[in-house]
């Protein structure tokens, strides 16, 4: 006898989750519809033997209606089982449905996006100064400038001329003169803010001292720095009366535009000028800035 010619049948069925998910439902839905009619079908048994049904000629004796009720309750008993099982079975697959899964893998990294827009300005870098030991500024006859203070990072000079706007930081003899420094690219100054304070009373009845805190620049390789238009700041209140220790003066000069080059020397100057009975005065004191350069 020859062997049966049956093919191999292996089909691949692919089912997602919820797919698997669905059909758990349905099955449940199609048991509970089940009970629903076996139920039906006791509930029947029960009117056709009370004689509320057509169809039963001899009435029910009392030994009919006990074996009917010992058949229904066997019946709703082994249902009542069914149901909770369903039950059960329905918790499960909802319980399924609301915890979603576990997280899939990573997709993969989508595209770069485009570039964004350019962002605000930084604030810039602040270079700050401080004159460590008081300087000394004079004034000179007609209240103009006389020498002035040069102040570093917490170094400074007094007895520096100024004459015609112009400072020259050659030097002779390795003297401390040299307090500018080198800008490595090129910028714009944008403030200026300057304090002093007196360390030495002052009587200037009748007159006015006013101070100022100027920039200077010189392009290299000169040592002749010449004063830079608007990079300054007047400092407030003007000195005058009796000047007691410890009094304060201060500005700030903001909005300001003045370019600067890579390589450019940067020098900070306090300077002094008067007005009124005395021309020719001397003001001793700590003096500190700050510049901005974006």
């Amino acid at each position: 006898m020859s062997q049966a010619n049956i093919p191999n049948v292996t089909p691949s069925i692919t089912v997602t989750r919820d797919e698997a998910l669905n059909l758990l439902l349905a099955s449940i839905a199609i048991e509970e519809l089940g009970l629903g009619h076996i139920i039906n079908a006791e509930a029947e048994k029960i009117q056709y033997a009370v004689g509320t049904l057509p169809g039963l000629t001899v009435p029910s004796t009392i030994n009919d209606l006990i074996a009917v009720n010992s058949s229904v309750k066997s019946t709703m008993q082994e249902l009542l089982k069914k149901e909770m099982l369903l039950q059960h079975k329905l918790e499960s697959v909802l319980g399924a449905v609301e915890s979603g899964g576990g997280t899939g893998t990573t997709g993969a990294t989508g595209p770069t996006g485009p570039t964004g827009a350019t962002g605000a300005p930084g604030a810039g870098a602040v270079i700050p100064y401080a004159s460590g030991l008081p300087v000394t500024l004079t004034t000179v006859a007609g209240g103009l400038v006389g020498t002035v203070g040069l102040i570093g990072f917490g170094s400074s000079v007094s007895g520096v001329s100024a004459l015609g706007g112009t400072i020259d930081l050659t030097g002779v003899g390795g003297n401390l003169l040299n307090f500018a420094f080198s800008a490595p690219r090129a910028g714009t100054i944008t403030d200026i803010a300057a304090f002093f304070s007196t360390t030495v009373a002052l009587n200037l009845i009748g007159s006015t001292v006013t101070i100022t805190a100027q920039l200077y620049r010189a392009s290299p390789p000169s040592n002749t720095f010449v004063a830079i238009p608007g990079g300054f700041v007047t400092l407030a209140p003007a000195l005058s009366g009796a000047v007691a220790v410890g009094a304060t003066s201060n500005g700030l000069n903001s909005g300001l535009a003045i370019p600067v080059a890579a390589e450019d020397r940067l020098l900070l100057a306090f300077e002094a000028t008067a007005s009124g009975l005395s021309l020719i005065n001397l003001v001793v004191g700590y003096a500190g800035a700050g510049i901005t350069i974006n």
